[in-house]
């Protein structure tokens, strides 16, 4: 199968407006493959459909089991990992593409990482309890072929080509190996689009900003974080920066208060989840790190929150409160991170926080796939040689990267003059832009509090 690719990165995109009209021949697909979750959208009479991958849910958890001849991913491995959880591995895209060394192992993770000839392999139990070994791409390319499997259901039709969006800081070995996953789940024609752009694309595409604005676009996912600026100029989004952490995500947030309830649970109640991590072990942690994740939401809305230590041990009927302010306090680090990320950002183009006029907060879990499939329609209906003509220098890259031609693309399409056709009914949820007040408000006071 030959299979072609563009991983070049542009610092100008064209805001796109969403389809007028339904034309079955382009097909566009956009996908979403997330460190927690998945989401693909596609076009459709009544414009962009965001599909439902999961049975009726939109976003598709990003696990995969591995219990049955056939792996599988999505809510049914997170049912059933209770029983299966030496045969689950997540948090794929934490992995894909490093090099081992450069690998946060987490004590959570059922499955062991380890390098094999300078390769870096994933160990997991398989069918019938026989130990299988895996590449980083195999298990992403699980996630992106079922993607692929539940479009072409939904479409009616194959699909050969998508967009597919990685972390702004990604770099070009993290890029390759997401496009080697992408070429195993059978995609032929891939193309890369940083997350923080699809996401300007979604907003830009609802909703009018004004000219010469300037946008800060704050994405803090389940793994990564991403900070990006542009500048809102002749339609067109003009990136002057772009930059993220890697590292950085809610699941780290999640981390943080499970460690704080894992020491009150040791030096308190005598459960020690944090030695010898056998497999009764393993599973409590996890259900732990479930129920830390519900209580961060809680603390989002709520002074406190607790956890009941009777779902870790029924031996035990009473609770572990926390307070927000003790949340935020054991969240210093992780603050300061997003704090330096943001004026990283910002003084890099000599600018300050009164510079920004809006603050794009990317919600929700769809925007991304949204706007990725805005690209794709894009790229389908813009000559290949009109997109190329007209080069601009390379644009700055992650240190740890081979620098990337980066090409400007020409003015967007015309839309034929057809009736309107409205966003999908359930796509009623926007994403939120702040304006200025709402800067002074929240960002000065986050980055001076922190």
């Amino acid at each position: 199968m030959l299979t072609t690719f563009s991983n070049q990165l542009f610092n100008i995109y064209p805001i796109i407006n969403p389809p007028k009209n339904y034309d079955p021949t382009l097909n566009p697909v956009g996908m979403d493959v997330g460190t927690t979750r998945c989401c693909v959208a596609v076009n459709r009479n009544d414009g962009i459909n965001v599909v439902a991958i999961d049975n009726s849910d939109r976003p598709l958890p990003s696990y995969i089991g591995y219990e049955e001849k056939v792996p599988k991913c999505g809510q049914i491995v997170c049912s059933r990992i209770k029983h299966h959880f030496k045969s689950t591995v997540f948090d794929i895209k934490r992995i894909i593409g490093k090099s081992f060394g450069s690998i946060v192992i987490d004590p959570n993770w059922p499955f062991k990482v380890f390098e094999e000839n300078g390769s870096v392999k994933i160990s997991t139990i398989g069918c019938e309890n026989v130990d299988i070994l895996l590449s980083p791409e195999e298990i992403t390319a699980v996630l992106i072929k079922h993607m692929k499997k539940e479009v072409e259901s939904f479409q009616g039709q194959s699909i050969f080509e998508a967009v597919i969006t990685v972390p702004a800081a990604f770099n070009q070995t993290q890029i390759n190996a997401t496009i080697e996953a992408a070429k195993l789940a059978e995609l032929e024609i891939i193309h890369i689009l940083p997350e923080p752009i699809a996401a300007c694309l979604t907003y830009a595409s609802q909703q009018q900003i004004p000219e010469n604005s300037t946008v800060l676009l704050f994405d803090l996912g389940g793994g990564t974080l991403d900070v990006c600026i542009v500048k809102i100029e002749h339609e067109n989004l003009h990136i002057l920066k772009s930059c993220g952490d890697q590292y950085l995500g809610g699941r780290d947030f999640d981390t943080i208060l499970m460690n704080h309830f894992l020491a009150v649970l040791k030096e308190g109640y005598q459960i020690d989840l944090i030695n010898d991590f056998d497999n009764a072990r393993l599973l409590k942690r996890y259900k732990l790190m479930l129920l830390c994740q519900e209580i961060k939401h809680d603390l989002q809305t709520a002074e406190s929150a607790w956890l009941d230590v009777s779902d870790i041990d029924p031996n035990f009927d009473t609770q572990i409160i926390i307070k927000r302010d003790d949340f935020e306090k054991l969240s210093a680090g992780l603050l300061l991170r997003i704090k330096f990320k943001i004026l990283e950002s910002i003084n890099s183009l000599n600018l300050g926080l009164n510079d920004i006029d809006f603050v794009l907060q990317v919600d929700p879990d769809w925007a991304v796939a949204y706007g990725a499939t805005l690209y794709s329609y894009y790229l389908k209906t813009t000559s290949v040689n009109e997109v190329m003509e007209e080069a601009v220098p390379e644009v700055a890259y992650p240190q740890d990267t081979e620098p990337v031609q980066v090409v400007q693309p020409v003015e967007k399409p015309t839309q034929p003059e057809t009736p309107s056709a409205p966003i999908h009914e359930e796509l009623d949820e926007k994403p939120r832009l702040h304006t200025k007040d709402k800067i002074k408000r929240e960002l000065i006071r986050f980055v001076k509090k922190v």
